[in-house]
């Protein structure tokens, strides 16, 4: 399924998510505003969305370091 394809509030509820993760990321200093996410870290948060984690965790799985 595309973006495009989800219902309105699906769209609204995954565009908050993004903002909070992307906020963040920013307070936790993994990333600088204006920040533009590539396809294959969006696609990578959405699936923690998905999976139930919240924008703080998903932003230090997706930017913290790796051990």
């Amino acid at each position: 399924m595309t973006y495009s394809n989800l219902t309105e509030q699906r769209r609204e509820e995954l565009q908050a998510w993004v903002q909070l993760w992307l906020a963040e990321a920013a307070t936790a200093g993994f990333i600088t505003a204006p920040y533009t996410a590539d396809d294959e870290t969006l696609q990578h948060a959405l699936e923690l969305h998905d999976f139930g984690l919240d924008p703080i965790d998903a932003a230090f799985s997706i930017f913290g370091l790796k051990h």
